[in-house]
Order: structure tokens, then sequence, then C-alpha cells
């Protein structure tokens, strides 16, 4: 694996998250695991609804 550089990961992370949600990247915070695999955002202006159908969709799109 790549050595952290300054937090680059995270911040494309949650650039992609937020393009693919249609929200502002400053709707969402990484509240934990900055320097480790597992992380965990608090994503704020959508429900939770909402992020269940987002990730049913990306799961169906993965799936050959």
């Amino acid at each position: 694996t790549a050595p952290p550089d300054r937090g680059r990961a995270n911040a494309s992370i949650i650039a992609v998250l937020a393009e693919s949600l249609g929200i502002a990247r400053s709707s969402i915070t990484l509240t934990s695991g900055h320097t480790s695999r597992q992380k965990k955002f608090l994503i704020n202006g959508v429900t939770r609804a909402e992020i269940e159908a987002w990730l049913v969709r990306v799961i169906d799109q993965s799936t050959p």
C-alpha cells in the first residue's frame, strides 16, 4: 500500500462522495479513521433513505 500523503486520499473520498450524492463537500465530515482504512463520515443535507437508495444503486451498478 502507498504511504499517506497529508490527507489527500481523505479529501478525494469526500470529493467523490459529494459529487456522487449531489451535495457540497462541506456537507461531509470525516469523523474517524483519518489514518485508517476504515472511515466514518457525517453526511449532512441528505436523508438516511436517500443514502440507502444511493448505496443500492452503487451496489447494483457494480454487480455483473
